[in-house]
């Protein structure tokens, strides 16, 4: 008797199957351990402020500290005004989970926000929880006050399932590894961080030797180097959290989070490379974002940093291009969210074909930092600016900032063929101007241009002053 039943059971899922197409997936969420015994460490430790649940079960919520001090010069930094990030991880598909987040006795959540609040995520909320789903993995910062000092983010990928494996392949495990400073990296090598891994100390390759070749860096875990400041410092620029000093060639770095570094977070000088689902959250100045070069692309990121956040790195040779799409931004007081204009030899090719499309700004610095930035005239002849032309920027959101634009490109030559489509913004202010006949800007248009909800239809709708030496300038809207 039993034999026949499950036969015709399997009949009728054979039949079910047929009639529905390709069969769904299992739905899966995947929780990662927290690693509770972090003693010794600087700046991490777990949250005592916020408690989060996903589909019921809670998620291992850490707490980072803005601890912003001085530059590589012993100048003092802009701190910006959170005192802490707190943030959490897991994975899911093929399913809508239920996120619920709650916080200690007096923490009120009856005005709490989910950004990017252009997602119109359904949130409930009381004084106690707020409660929201998701039916895909997003980059997501939660406030309980527009003035948050204190930030939940939360990131929510999708499930790895591609674990490599082999003799050139280094994987973490969960749980914590200490791999100290500088640790080697070399040609073709693949480090893997499971979920729930915290590896502390940086990776690193001379410049000696030429760019580091064919390099991945992948998993879900976190590679932290807040305690090694000083010592990065005094060794130079462009050793962080990741100091390969003569850039990635045909590199990828995928899904990691990478935690308080202390100079630039992707080296520079990266060509054909590939960075994607990366998350990082650094407070020092010099701690730039994401930095593509030639035939390299940034997609689907979250960048909170103190200094430029997506910026062009290098000199693009003729028939290359870069491409930033799909990242989520917090930007602190030091640097710009967008710097346009790399610095470079001046007799190089400079940047263009550069786009950056569907980026959501969650803020953008504090008093006068800039969204828009290309940095001001120089005063090293030998350092001028390079060649900048065909840049893109399009379906850009930007929440919060104070100055819009502050496009003064340095001496040497000129910005030119920059388009911005479909802006949203707070403000539209800045100044936009060249410095002389051969240092000018050149057809640059903004299309549509939406402040407060409401389309910009000319320059006298805005506070942007155009000064001199710039040419072909226009704004136009639907």
């Amino acid at each position: 008797m039993f034999p026949s039943i499950f036969q015709a059971v399997g009949r009728a899922l054979v039949v079910i199957l047929a009639l529905s197409g390709t069969p769904r997936l299992p739905a899966a969420v995947e929780i990662y351990p927290g690693v509770e015994d972090l003693t010794g460490f600087k700046n991490l430790r777990k949250s005592d402020r916020y408690a989060v649940r996903v589909n019921g079960r809670p998620l291992f919520v850490y707490a980072s500290r803005n601890r912003t001090g001085n530059d590589t010069n012993g100048k003092p930094i802009k701190k910006g005004y959170i005192s802490e990030a707190h943030f959490c991880y897991f994975s899911f598909a093929n399913e809508t989970v239920t996120i619920e987040v709650t916080g200690p006795a007096g923490t009120s959540f009856s005005q709490a926000t989910v950004h990017p609040t252009r997602l119109n995520l359904p949130v409930e909320t009381d004084q106690k929880t707020l409660r929201f789903r998701l039916d895909t993995p997003r980059k997501l910062v939660v406030k309980t006050t527009p003035e948050e000092l204190y930030p939940l983010i939360i990131l929510a990928d999708a499930p790895d399932t591609d674990i490599p494996s082999g003799p050139n392949v280094t994987r973490y495990g969960p749980g914590l590894h200490d791999i100290g400073f500088q640790r080697p990296i070399r040609d073709g090598e693949t480090i893997y961080l499971d979920g729930g891994a915290i590896v502390k100390g940086t990776l690193f390759k001379a410049k000696k030797g030429g760019p580091l070749k064919n390099f991945t860096l992948r998993g879900r875990g976190i590679l932290y180097s807040g305690d090694y400041e000083f010592i990065a410092r005094q060794a130079g620029w462009g050793r962080g959290i990741t100091g390969w000093e003569a850039g990635l060639d045909r590199g990828r770095i995928e899904g990691c989070i990478f935690l308080d570094s202390v100079h630039w977070n992707t080296g520079f000088g990266n060509r054909n490379t590939v960075f994607e689902n990366l998350k990082i959250i650094s407070w020092h100045g010099n701690t730039d974002g994401i930095r593509v070069g030639p035939d390299s692309v940034c997609r689907d990121s979250f960048v909170m940093n103190n200094d430029d956040a997506l910026l062009p790195e290098g000199s693009f040779p003729a028939g290359t291009s870069a491409l930033f799409e799909n990242c989520v931004v917090w930007h602190h007081a030091w640097g710009s969210v967008f710097k346009i204009i790399n610095l470079t030899d001046r007799k190089a090719t400079g940047v263009h074909h550069l786009t950056y499309r569907n980026i959501d700004v969650l803020e953008s610095g504090v008093g006068e930092s800039p969204v828009f930035l290309s940095p001001n005239k120089l005063s090293k002849p030998d350092k001028l600016q390079s060649p900048t032309y065909q840049i893109l920027f399009e379906n850009i959101y930007i929440e919060r900032a104070s100055t819009l634009f502050a496009l003064r490109p340095p001496g040497g030559n000129t910005l030119s063929d920059v388009t911005f489509r479909n802006i949203h913004a707070p403000v539209a202010n800045g100044v936009i101007q060249g410095w002389d006949e051969q240092c000018y800007v050149k057809n640059l248009t903004i299309e549509n241009l939406v402040v407060g909800g409401r389309p910009v239809r000319s320059i006298d709708e805005t506070q942007i002053k155009v000064g001199p030496f710039v040419q072909g300038f226009k704004i136009t809207s639907p």
